[in-house]
């Protein structure tokens, strides 16, 4: 099982065409690279993490997207918490996925980490939007959240580092919906009659065109249960991970024309 290519496709290209849009994220298009489908193997997003620590520096400003699935193995050897590539291979787990973090006690650490914490830039912010792997690898258990845990706290005690996901350590996520709100709020999806959205753009204007970590950060709490399907509407179990320090409050986007908004009238 994956997500279908119909979702995840659209979903990268989308973003990577809202973060290279000078109107819109105002990252340059050589800095930008998106992997999708047959492109996101392992090997493929390794490389892409280490050009980051090559290609940026210490005034830098990175976001690293995930839209994929997670297995948190509970026990065994594979002890840990894995993000799946389209190669993913459940019988070689350790061989074939991004390892985000393995093993027990203060030793226990994990690629990703590395890859995050190694990177020269500053400010970097790391989204999951990740699903269980279901079929992919049924021996995965739905709901195992210590190693995932783990990897959020190490993630959040590197200095200059945030971290944002669909939901907590503990729940089953609806993918689309939070690349949904993620995607709206970079690219200036606005609901006239939402004062969620409302006060999300005033902020924006407020902070000269720029968008701060901790005005999408509110942006996509409120919103989140306000567009779930109507068959998960009582479903209370999916919440952004989002947290963050005063020291974790920076530009993430800026955009260069205020007025470049799509309306979303309902």
């Amino acid at each position: 099982w994956r997500i279908p290519a119909s979702q995840r496709q659209p979903r990268a290209s989308g973003l990577g065409r809202v973060l290279s849009d000078p109107l819109l994220a105002g990252y340059p298009l050589e800095n930008v690279t998106v992997l999708s489908d047959g492109d996101a193997t392992r090997d493929n997003l390794r490389r892409a993490l280490e050009r980051l620590k090559t290609s940026t520096a210490d005034n830098s400003t990175v976001l690293v997207y995930f839209d994929c699935a997670a297995a948190e193995v509970s026990q065994g050897p594979d002890a840990g918490y894995y993000l799946c590539p389209f190669d993913y291979d459940p019988s070689d787990r350790r061989g074939s996925a991004i390892t985000c973090t393995r093993g027990f006690g203060p030793a226990a650490g994990g690629e990703l980490i590395e890859h995050i914490e190694s990177m020269p830039a500053s400010k970097v912010l790391l989204v999951l939007n990740t699903c269980s792997p279901d079929s992919m690898d049924p021996d995965v258990p739905v709901g195992s959240p210590f190693f995932r845990e783990k990897f959020f706290q190490r993630i959040r005690q590197i200095p200059g580092r945030c971290i944002f996901s669909s939901c907590r350590m503990d729940e089953p996520t609806y993918t689309g919906i939070f690349a949904l709100l993620f995607f709206n709020a970079l690219s200036g999806v606005r609901d006239e009659s939402s004062d969620v959205d409302n006060q999300f753009y005033a902020q924006i204007a407020a902070d000269t065109n720029a968008v701060f970590t901790f005005n999408l950060m509110d942006f996509l709490r409120r919103h989140m249960h306000h567009v779930m399907p109507k068959e998960y509407k009582d479903d209370v179990r999916m919440h952004p991970f989002l947290e963050l320090g005063q020291e974790d409050n920076f530009v993430i986007a800026r955009r260069t024309h205020p007025a470049h908004v799509m309306q979303m009238r309902t």
